[in-house]
């Protein structure tokens, strides 16, 4: 009878599977309880007898070890990953320093830190009873090195005590929330990746962070909370991050940010993206300040701008024709009394340095009025291509500015994508028709189905190519 059980559930969907696919599973179900606070066996695993072979057979399922955890759940691990590498999670939440366990538990880490490659700390201030980070590494760390190493994540909000240092001769990736005063100490030799988070960090927080990491091809620093600060002193020499090839810095005033950036030397092939706001004070989003930052900033030479406006933040994304150029992301973020001027961040389009894009990406809320629709796009002369996600009102108020006379706005556009954008069908042949007549005819027509009202019927003969594409699946906010 378990003979005929068990080849009837081979002909199960669930039975067919593969190893193979069957360990993929597997892994998922491991990382989601990996992530949680208190760990368990995925379920996954005892699912059948099959599984459980698979599962007790495959290293990898087993090289995720979460600490604190049952002394004897840590030696199944340990046992059952074979030679793999582990991927570690610690925190101190119950690991009080005294208690027979907690030590046997420190031993037991402090014997895998040869074979951790990737390691996360959590360690939460609000527990009295638990370990110090400072005793912690004392007690089962010291100078104990990580020889395998390769990615590392400290969670470490504590506001008070000293940073702490580990050997990790092979780090490559390094991730750390908490206040610059307590960043933790570790080997740059080979560290190429820096993610930083914290609140309220002034300019020579930043910069003497950066000071730390001379050797960083990517860097992104998160300032929740930001405040004005004060400019970095005169005699302060720059940073040199020679190797750079991405950075982000999100979020400081404007003033502060070209502070930032003033005191940096990185290559101009290096990707820029960053995010600001007004300075105190009050200034205005039209103010010079911005404007002229924003242009300081620009590309020598881009094809490609696009401009993302929703909830209260305004993204500008330019791309360079020469892809050894740096590409440049600027989000700017908006108050609510700054939704008369929003006209204002757009004032930099009017530079000559745009006059090169061909491909524009415009979504907004609002588009504004259809004379400044004009203006912008008149100082576009090369756009062939324009992707534009707006209202009906908004889109319909766009056309009229593309069909402006007597000179031909955008005289070498021939793409349109509105997909996602509703429109009327009468609406559309009449502009397709007025680009025709005037010897500017657009060759290609994107929108989503759904999207013309009442329906499609005679756009095909108006345009050599026609897309009707399916919806995009819903995302939320910018990308």
């Amino acid at each position: 009878m378990l003979f005929l059980k068990a080849r009837q559930n081979a002909c199960t969907c669930i039975g067919k599977l593969s190893d193979e696919l069957v360990v993929e599973v597997m892994q998922y179900c491991m990382l989601y309880e990996h992530s949680q606070p208190t760990f368990r066996l995925p379920s996954a695993f005892a699912l059948c007898a099959k599984w459980r072979t698979i599962a007790i057979n495959s290293p990898s399922l087993w090289s995720m070890i979460a600490l604190p955890s049952p002394l004897n759940l840590v030696k199944l691990f340990q046992g059952r990953s074979g030679t793999c590498l582990l991927h570690v999670r610690i925190n101190n939440k119950n690991f009080i320093g005294n208690s027979m366990e907690s030590r046997q538990l420190g031993d037991r880490f402090r014997y895998l830190i040869p074979r951790i490659a990737n390691l996360r700390i959590d360690w939460e201030n609000d527990d009295p009873n638990s370990q110090s980070f400072s005793q912690f590494i004392d007690e089962h760390i010291g100078r104990k090195v990580f020889s395998s190493l390769k990615v590392l994540s400290m969670n470490d909000p504590r506001v008070q005590g000293e940073s702490e240092a580990l050997t990790t001769p092979a780090l490559r990736e390094f991730h750390f929330h908490g206040p610059p005063s307590h960043v933790l100490r570790v080997s740059v030799t080979h560290l190429v990746t820096l993610y930083y988070s914290w609140a309220s960090m002034t300019v020579e927080q930043v910069l003497d962070l950066l000071v730390e990491f001379p050797l960083l091809e990517h860097c992104h620093i998160q300032n929740s909370r930001p405040i004005f600060s004060a400019p970095p002193r005169n005699d302060r020499l720059p940073t040199s991050l020679n190797r750079l090839k991405s950075l982000s810095i999100n979020v400081f005033h404007v003033s502060n940010m070209r502070a930032i950036l003033k005191y940096l030397n990185y290559p101009a092939s290096a990707n820029l993206s960053i995010e600001t706001l007004l300075d105190p004070a009050g200034d205005t989003v039209t103010s010079v300040g911005f404007v002229e930052f924003v242009k300081s900033l620009l590309p020598t030479n881009f094809d490609e701008m696009a401009t993302l406006w929703d909830f209260g933040r305004v993204v500008y994304t330019f791309a360079p024709v020469d892809k050894s150029i740096s590409r440049l992301e600027i989000g700017f973020r908006l108050d609510v009394d700054a939704k008369v001027e929003i006209r204002g961040c757009h004032l930099f389009i009017n530079s000559e340095a745009t006059r090169n894009v061909s491909r524009m990406h415009l979504r907004a809320r609002t588009l504004g009025n259809t004379r400044w629709q004009i203006e912008v796009l008149r100082n576009l002369p090369l756009l062939t291509h324009i992707r534009l996600g707006a209202s009906e009102n908004d889109f319909d108020n766009f056309l009229t500015a593309l069909e402006e006379t007597p000179d031909v706005v955008c005289p070498l556009l021939r793409s349109l994508d509105c997909t996602g954008t509703e429109f009327n069908n009468a609406r559309m042949k009449h502009f397709l028709n007025f680009r025709q007549e005037m010897g500017v005819g657009l060759h290609e027509l994107k929108f989503t189905k759904g999207c013309c009202q009442p329906d499609t019927d005679g756009l095909s003969s108006l345009i050599p190519q026609l897309y009707e594409l399916d919806p995009e699946p819903a995302s939320t906010g910018i990308p």
